[in-house]
């Protein structure tokens, strides 16, 4: 890897130095955040210095930046981390952000920014206009004019044929629309089920106002305030009644906001609704990124509530992650199944497994483990569910080399 290369992930910049000299200035390759190329550049003369200016570029003159951002310096091996403050700046031409950090950079360290928010400047004075989130392409003049039909027919509940009931409310809808939208919709309303005689829909697990945000969605008047705002119930929903189209708005709009406040969480949902993208990006954030270290103290309460299959493909995704990631934070682990075995074998002689008093006479039900017969033959079987996330809790941070960042005695306790 380049030692001028940045990696970007939704809002995220990060930079890692490789070779950093007592006297020395080092400016990174261009990468790309809202619509500017930008440059990182780290200074150590007589003070230590980090910088972070926009490419001089016709773009960048005639639609400056302002930017709401974090930068974040850390030290490569003891990852300790020196965080700035929330800083905002507008960033006219030749405009640079010089943030004075309070150590001597030497050797390997990483530098991250994470932009909060970005806008265009507006040079005639008017209101500067946000990156994100963005409407989109502007639509013709004949869509537009048909959207708004269809949303009169909605609010003014032209020629509505059907009634949805929510946990708070109800909303008078069109069996077109709804069968046009999602084949479950159009399933209720051509066979003789209960919809199809009442003419009624019932949504127990939904709000009037995520239902409204979901029918405005169907009907192409959704607010994107509005949609941001439900998106993890409109996610369910697009799952539950099969409107496609609605479920990869979601996940891409899920992909464009992961931090560390919400990355466990948006990884639970890429699971339960199988999005492969949102779950790659998850992992990478916590990973190539280095962000695990962030979730020190919310990674507990994740492996008590996560699925156990979800749990084993983190696993896993560490053990990449160690092996092509060594040079971020020099580790050296064993990742082979030797390490596995002999953790399991220590869990074995302390804990007694389902249907198994004396695992080494009658064989362990194991999962990713070990088991032994009469010749004491190490082999893998299944593990208990009681055991398994003491094992992945352990085995994660035996690889990772970090503080006791997993309570293993807390996730042990709970039930699987």
């Amino acid at each position: 890897m380049s030692d001028t290369k940045v990696e970007t992930i939704s809002r995220l910049a990060q930079w890692k130095i490789e070779n950093f000299g007592p006297c020395c200035y080092k400016k990174s390759d261009p990468f790309k955040i809202g619509i500017w190329n930008w440059h990182l550049a780290a200074e150590k003369n007589r003070y230590s210095c980090i910088r972070l200016f926009p490419e001089l570029s016709r773009v960048s003159k005639e639609q400056p930046p302002h930017a709401r951002f974090i930068l974040k310096v850390s030290i490569a091996g003891n990852r300790k981390s020196y965080t700035s403050q929330i800083n905002e700046r507008l960033f006219r031409c030749n405009d640079d952000f010089i943030w004075h950090v309070d150590f001597t950079p030497y050797g390997r360290f990483i530098i991250d920014v994470e932009f909060l928010d970005l806008k265009i400047w507006p040079t005639n004075g008017t209101e500067a206009i946000p990156i994100w989130p963005s409407d989109g392409p502007m639509q013709s003049v004949a869509s537009q004019s048909t959207l708004r039909s269809l949303s009169r027919m909605l609010y003014e509940g032209i020629h509505a044929d059907v009634t949805i009931n929510t946990t708070d409310g109800s909303l008078r809808a069109h069996k077109a629309i709804l069968s046009a939208s999602s084949p479950v919709f159009a399933s209720m309303f051509l066979h003789n089920l209960r919809e199809k005689e009442s003419s009624t829909i019932e949504i127990e697990d939904m709000t009037w106002e995520s239902c409204m945000a979901l029918l405005n969605y169907l009907y192409g008047s959704v607010k994107q305030e509005d949609f941001w705002k439900h998106r993890l119930a409109l996610l369910g929903a697009a799952n539950k009644y099969d409107i496609v189209d609605l479920k990869d708005t979601c996940e891409e709009s899920l992909l464009e906001d992961i931090n560390s406040g919400n990355v466990l969480e948006r990884l639970q949902e890429a699971w339960l609704y199988q999005l492969n993208k949102l779950k790659k990006g998850c992992f990478m954030y916590l990973f190539d990124f280095c962000k695990i270290y962030d979730v020190k103290d919310e990674i507990n309460d994740f492996f008590k509530r996560a699925d156990r299959e979800l749990m084993t493909e983190m696993f896993h995704e560490s053990v990449n992650w160690t092996g092509r990631n060594n040079k971020c934070h020099r580790l050296r682990i064993r990742s082979d199944q030797k390490f596995l075995q002999s953790e399991l074998r220590t869990q074995s002689q302390n804990a007694p497994c389902c249907g198994s008093r004396n695992p080494r006479t009658k064989g362990l039900k194991m999962g990713i483990g070990i088991s032994w017969n009469y010749r004491k033959e190490e082999k893998i079987s299944k593990c208990s569910n009681r055991e398994f996330p003491f094992l992945i809790a352990k085995t994660l941070r035996r690889m990772m080399k970090a503080p006791r960042i997993f309570d293993v005695q807390h996730i042990r306790s709970s039930t699987y």
